[in-house]
């Protein structure tokens, strides 16, 4: 009962006995035999939002594949799709350029630094994308982001960014995508990886730039937007 045991059943069934299908009867009913159903005259219940974060990202066809947790205590189970594999990435031109290429003659721009970058770890070409436009700023890049994602019918999208700068992106991201139906989530570099060390960013003029900066640029952004 309740969504937790919903969510409880489903684990059980996909996650340890490898269920490939399964199926929920009482999906919708009247207030009187509403105990285990999703939906009550058509009102969705707590128990329909638990069900609903597996229908929606486990879906057919998806294979189940080999995932572990150092928590005991957390329901593991993780499925990818065979069909696509690799995921679309998608640059923004910030309109920043690198120096001086002595094989082109010229300045690149730091997204075909990151295009050519990619493609090295061996992502296909194909699945390169950039976003149309110009990005002045976090914010403004988010709303090419979504533009992008909105015409090519994308609704997740993972950012890819520092760690000092992933609270700020997250949220410029999010908010940019309010209503859009689009899901947003986030990975980014562990910090002091070409980033100041989280214990010691003090130390150096450039961690106070890079991490106070960050908290102002931040609060800009929460009185901006």
């Amino acid at each position: 009962e309740g969504a937790m045991g919903v969510a409880g059943s489903i684990m059980n069934a996909v996650g340890v006995a490898n269920a490939s299908t399964y199926l929920y009867w009482q999906f919708s009913d009247k207030p009187i035999n509403a105990k285990f159903a999703y939906m009550v005259d058509g009102q969705k219940t707590p128990k329909y939002y638990a069900a609903k974060q597996f229908y929606r990202f486990i879906r057919p066809g998806y294979q189940r594949i080999a995932a572990t947790t150092a928590d005991t205590f957390l329901p593991l189970s993780a499925f990818k799709d065979p069909a696509s594999g690799a995921m679309t990435i998608v640059l923004t031109n910030d309109g920043l350029i690198s120096g001086w290429d002595h094989r082109e003659e010229r300045n690149p721009y730091y997204y075909e630094l990151s295009t050519r970058r990619l493609e090295q770890q061996g992502v296909p070409a194909d699945r390169i994308q950039l976003a149309p436009g110009q990005a002045l700023g976090t914010y403004e890049e988010s709303l090419l982001v979504r533009d992008y994602a909105a015409a090519h019918g994308l609704k997740r999208l993972l950012i890819v960014t520092s760690g000092y700068h992933s609270r700020r992106a997250l949220w410029s991201m999010r908010r940019a995508c309010e209503g859009s139906g689009i899901e947003v989530g986030i990975d980014s570099a562990p910090p002091g990886w070409q980033t100041p060390s989280p214990w010691a960013w003090w130390r150096k003029r450039w961690g106070w730039k890079i991490v106070v900066g960050e908290y102002v640029k931040m609060i800009y952004y929460w009185t901006k937007y």
